[in-house]
């Protein structure tokens, strides 16, 4: 925030397609990342929230991207954290105290890519956001689904249905 204040959500394990995130889940508890990110936050002296991208590669922490805005690696927040992202960077931004960034459970996202058919089904799962995209096209991100759960295995079970539900032939990016 504008007082040089930190907070943070835990990291996500990210799954990428050809460069664009399908899906994530978590929380993911690794130290070293979220060092990283406090370290860099302070370094650049951001104001706002900021989506971090990193990989782990024999055990060292790599950044990918990072981009200063809210992002969808932090979408889950809406349905899975005390405060969302976007509660969060409004706080930030506008000069308020920071939130709690309190995980509720564990949680995850998947992306709706270059579809708007989703089977009534996939709501026994998640939560569907709609961006309200004028046009649906290959790779286009035009919504998304919240998926909460007890657990991570139960957050990663109703991902994979999820998938097969609304991608039957495979996801095609």
């Amino acid at each position: 925030d504008r007082k040089g204040r930190v907070a943070y959500y835990p990291p996500t394990y990210n799954y990428n397609e050809k460069g664009i995130l399908v899906y994530n889940y978590g929380p993911y508890n690794n130290k070293e990342i979220i060092d990283l990110a406090i370290r860099l936050v302070n370094e650049l002296d951001y104001v706002g929230t900021l989506g971090l991208e990193v990989f782990v590669a024999n055990g060292k922490v790599l950044i990918n991207e990072f981009a200063p805005r809210v992002h969808n690696t932090g979408h889950y927040t809406l349905d899975g954290a005390l405060i969302s992202q976007f509660e969060q960077h409004l706080r930030a931004i506008l000069g308020m105290s920071l939130g709690p960034t309190d995980v509720l459970c564990p949680s995850g996202m998947i992306n709706i890519l270059g579809t708007d058919k989703i089977p009534p089904e996939v709501l026994n799962y998640g939560k569907v956001y709609w961006y309200s995209k004028s046009e649906v096209r290959k790779r286009r991100k035009v919504g998304h689904i919240n998926i909460v759960g007890n657990n991570l295995e139960e957050v990663k079970q109703k991902i994979d249905k999820i998938m097969q539900l609304i991608y039957p032939n495979g996801l095609d990016l």
